[in-house]
């Protein structure tokens, strides 16, 4: 959670820094619509975050029963049985069979989660942007609270891909942020008086 600590700490500078630079134009009504913007954006990555994992649970890490035998309820005075070097051996292969299937299954569902993330927050973005110009501070919202989502979700799968996979996805989302600011941006320079 340092991450989010992190993002924490940098939104309460940036709302101070703002108090502080804005004057007397920094009205009651402003640090309201701040601290609106920011609640949602904390409050979309955190719904689609528990979203994901209500519904789609993650695999869940395989035990290792130990070297010993099954503890069985015996008569007082009988000791446990201990397991042979043969059945040791066998529980620890057993044991790392059942891990590097749990970690290929977790592979494809850290997979998964980005891509229900990253497409969300995407969608998110782009109602953001989409929104008319008198909803500004929710428009602001989704766009920030879109863009935390995708990071979440990045989060969630970039250990696992590769330095190609990487960069091909964040220049997907870099150039699909372009196509959308610039149609948005153009259209809104547009309807602005001169």
């Amino acid at each position: 959670m340092p991450g989010g600590l992190l993002l924490v700490g940098l939104l309460i500078v940036l709302l101070a820094g703002l108090a502080l630079t804005g004057g007397s134009e920094m009205r009651p009504s402003a640090m309201v619509k701040l601290v609106y913007i920011l609640a949602l954006a904390a409050f979309i990555p955190m719904a689609v975050g528990f979203g994901i994992a209500a519904f789609y649970k993650g695999p869940e890490y395989p035990t290792f029963d130990g070297p010993r035998a099954p503890v069985k309820a015996l008569p007082p005075g009988e000791s446990q049985p201990q397991l042979t070097e043969e059945e040791q051996r066998q529980r620890q292969a057993e044991f790392e069979k059942a891990q590097k299937a749990y970690e290929l299954v977790r592979d494809h569902h850290s997979r998964n989660v980005f891509i229900i993330a990253g497409l969300v927050g995407v969608g998110v973005i782009a109602a953001g942007l989409i929104l008319a110009a008198v909803l500004d501070a929710i428009r602001s919202g989704l766009v920030l609270g879109g863009t935390i989502t995708v990071v979440y979700g990045a989060g969630q799968y970039f250990g696992n891909a590769s330095d190609a996979t990487r960069f091909i996805i964040v220049t997907a989302g870099l150039a699909l942020l372009l196509a959308l600011g610039y149609w948005r941006l153009r259209d809104w320079a547009k309807q602005s008086p001169a």
